[in-house]
């Protein structure tokens, strides 16, 4: 087998499969530079999700024509001098190898102005890897990348890329997570000539900075359920807000770790955070936070990533026992400032469900006095399986709820239909006997039961999720969840499906978000419909540690015996067991 050199322009489309793997990184990558390139201002503007357009404009120092074309050149960087300097990169980019990489697979554009001599502006042509043109320009001191037709001359690539509208929100996302990086930098984002996202730099000290730059960013009802962390010991400095005890998640996608302000996902950082709340927040649930990270180059290496996305720590036991000593002092701290705070985080007492049961009084009589910060929420009625005696019709079939367990029912086998008949009890999953439910009331087309609410609820949502909203109206409103716009990246929620009355509707519309954004075209809704009403189903399914009331259990039970399917749940798994004499007999008879 011969053995031969690859030519450039393979070598850099090689290189671009490493570090663009889509519009996002594209986006990262340069915004990279601009930093470095010690911008104070930093314009990001894309078309179609950027697989038409990326122009990236920013004041930093610029270039002279002799290194615009050198920088096209891989490897070729002004970041790292020798090789020890991987030890302790300061800077956020340094490899040498996005703006080759890029231009090799578009068609690309370069204009920079040096800020020591503005009349050298220059400007740079590439189309596919080869320099086109090079000429001089105007502009005022900075530079301005413009990438048109990304993967133009890739079409594996291209083929393989998601939607316009994932790509758009993967844009706000990377973009987002750089500006809470550099709070006191100003961004701003265009995506098809709308402004989407705005973050000025602000006054006050760096904390306050931090402050309103998640606000910009993550939205109001984030920021005020925030306390700050700061915290201080040999080589590890910490500082920023974590969330408040009651204000978690049920996933991770609201952590945000900036190590030495870069944006990283460590997986240690984020079990070392949730470990410091203790018992604080119930399990299966994550906190937020907005983490700086600061330590020597020597504790951490950048390199294990190619796009910088991950980090391995050095001294990873020390690095854990200071996060939770530090998130548990900040917790304290706070408790002891503000009694009321404690007692809200620390409940001396467990909490009652009794406002959930099916005596309560009617949403508009619980409905209480706005409070500081998001810690309570407005009670809602039950979900419709806890019924009460009143509500059920008169029997059509002779079933018994005979007790109840947290997570199950037992119920007499006497008239269930056909191969449910057999003498002895039926153990019922209510968890999956509500997913059935839910799925096959959320699958039916046509005209849904729909509530009303009195008080539209309103929802704050990430930039990113803004830029997923139009797209998911349909599907919304197929459902039976109405909304309207209130205000920029807030919705106001007018009525709900039946079935879903009770539940965290906040919660369920950005699970509603999440899916709808994987959509790869609008045609795609209908042939994925399935699948995104099966994981809203399964999300707002009756939990399995709460202990349903007998005549709750009778109004699940009834609604599961109207169902298509009675015996498995939409992911195949069964919801009821059989317990009769002879498993009865075999049980005891092993003892």
């Amino acid at each position: 087998m011969k053995i031969k050199v690859l030519p450039d322009d393979i070598i850099n489309k090689i290189a671009a499969g490493e570090v663009i793997e889509n519009t996002a990184s594209v986006v990262k990558e340069l915004v990279d530079n601009a930093l470095d390139a010690g911008a104070t201002h930093i314009t990001v503007e894309i078309k179609g999700g950027g697989r038409q357009l990326i122009r990236i404009s920013d004041n930093g120092c610029g270039m002279a024509q002799d290194d615009a074309l050198l920088c096209l050149e891989r490897h070729a960087t002004s970041k790292i001098r020798a090789f020890e300097d991987l030890d302790r990169v300061a800077t956020m980019g340094f490899r040498g190898e996005a703006i080759p990489s890029i231009a090799s697979i578009s068609k690309f554009t370069l204009i920079t102005s040096p800020k020591e001599n503005p009349d050298a502006a220059s400007m740079v042509i590439v189309e596919g890897g080869k320099i086109l043109q090079c000429t001089s320009a105007v502009r005022s001191p900075g530079t301005t990348v413009e990438v048109k037709n990304l993967f133009f001359n890739v079409p594996v690539r291209k083929k393989f890329q998601r939607s316009p509208a994932y790509d758009s929100a993967e844009v706000v996302k990377t973009l987002s997570q750089l500006a809470l990086g550099y709070p006191h930098i100003a961004f701003e984002l265009i995506s098809d000539q709308r402004q989407v996202l705005n973050a000025p730099a602000a006054p006050g000290s760096w904390m306050d900075q931090l402050k309103s730059r998640i606000q910009q960013t993550l939205g109001d009802e984030y920021a005020e359920a925030l306390l700050p962390l700061k915290y201080q010991h040999d080589w590890l400095s910490m500082r920023g807000y974590i969330g408040i005890p009651s204000y978690t998640r049920n996933n991770r996608q609201s952590q945000y770790v900036l190590m030495n302000q870069r944006p990283v996902w460590s997986p240690l950082i984020s079990g070392s955070v949730r470990d410091g709340y203790g018992t604080a927040i119930a399990p299966q649930r994550y906190p937020v936070f907005v983490l700086h990270v600061t330590v020597p180059g020597e504790y951490v290496d950048v390199n294990v990533h190619p796009q910088k996305r991950e980090v391995r720590l050095r001294q990873e036991p020390l690095f854990r026992e200071r996060i939770r000593n530090a998130v548990a002092e900040a917790l304290q701290g706070c408790a002891g400032e503000n009694e009321s705070f404690a007692s809200a985080v620390f409940p001396s007492e467990p909490i009652s469900f009794s406002e959930f049961s099916p005596s309560a009084s009617s949403w508009m009589d619980q409905v209480q006095k706005p409070v500081n910060g998001p810690l309570p929420r407005t009670p809602q009625p039950a979900p419709t399986f806890f019924a009460t005696p009143e509500a059920l019709p008169p029997k059509a079939l002779a079933y018994k709820v005979v007790s109840t367990l947290p997570g199950y029912f037992l119920i007499e086998a006497s008239g269930l239909p056909g191969s449910l008949s057999k003498e002895g009890l039926y153990i019922v999953d209510q968890k999956r006997a509500h997913f059935r439910v839910l799925f096959e009331a959320l699958s039916r087309k046509g005209a849904k039961e729909v509530q009303q609410l009195l008080i539209p609820e309103t929802v704050e949502l990430t930039r990113s999720e803004s830029e997923t909203y139009g797209h998911a109206i349909p599907f919304l409103e197929e459902l039976g969840i109405h909304t309207q716009e209130f205000g920029r990246d807030t919705l106001s929620i007018h009525s709900i499906p039946t079935c879903l009355t009770g539940h965290d509707i906040p919660a369920l519309l950005r699970t509603i978000l999440a899916e709808v954004k994987q959509y790869e075209s609008s045609r795609e809704v209908e042939t994925r419909r399935q699948q995104h009403i099966l994981t809203l189903a399964q999300r707002a399914a009756a939990s399995k540690q709460k202990r349903l009331e007998v005549v709750e259990a009778q109004g699940l039970l009834r609604q599961l015996l109207a169902c298509q399917v009675v015996d498995h749940c939409p992911q195949g798994k069964p919801i009821l067991s059989h317990l009769g004499q002879e498993e009865l007999t075999k049980h005891f008879n092993s003892l």
